[in-house]
């Protein structure tokens, strides 16, 4: 499908936005699409962002970061992502803490983990740090998750008073007591 993805974008990001279409089908579309390089492709992908399902939402957020990082020039809306973010902090902590995925392909690395992270990060915390990359500096972004995950106090207070100080406030409110 990756090959014909371009060609037939209309018909796959129709099937991907359809709650009705199966959610095997919908979580793997997402990584079908994201291979092009196409603004229309983008905004399906932000729309999917919207899924009820945790898992499709986390695939869309890796897939936009990855184009965004290859199209530069693609417009994305501050306050939008700022209102995905905070949707998604807008979960009970047993469902923020409880968020898994159920497979991910070896070759698809997130923009935030490491290998040594890999099985120990929270996914909810992992997507949520990937949606901030698309609107904030994505290296810097990329330090402060590893520094909270570490023991150091130092690189780890350091880390949160970076997150306050770029955050909006209705955004650090939410997500300090996560951290």
């Amino acid at each position: 499908l990756s090959k014909v993805a371009s060609a037939s974008s209309d018909i796959l990001l129709r099937h991907l936005l359809d709650p009705e279409e199966d959610f095997a089908i919908r979580r793997r579309l997402v990584n079908v699409l994201a291979g092009s390089r196409s603004p229309s492709i983008f905004r399906g992908l932000f729309q999917a962002l919207n899924d009820r399902r945790f898992e499709v939402r986390y695939r869309a957020g890796r897939a936009l970061t990855r184009m965004s990082a290859e199209m530069p020039d693609i417009g994305i809306e501050r306050d939008q992502v700022l209102d995905v973010v905070l949707r998604e902090m807008r979960v009970e902590r047993g469902v923020w803490d409880s968020r898994q995925l159920i497979d991910l392909a070896d070759e698809e690395t997130s923009p935030m983990e490491t290998q040594v992270l890999r099985d120990r990060v929270s996914r909810s915390l992992e997507h949520l740090f990937t949606l901030l990359s698309l609107i904030l500096p994505r290296e810097t972004l990329r330090l402060a998750f590893h520094a909270l995950h570490t023991d150091d106090p130092y690189l780890r207070g350091t880390a949160l008073e970076y997150l306050e100080t770029v955050l909006p406030d209705a955004v650090w409110s939410r997500l300090s007591p996560l951290l």
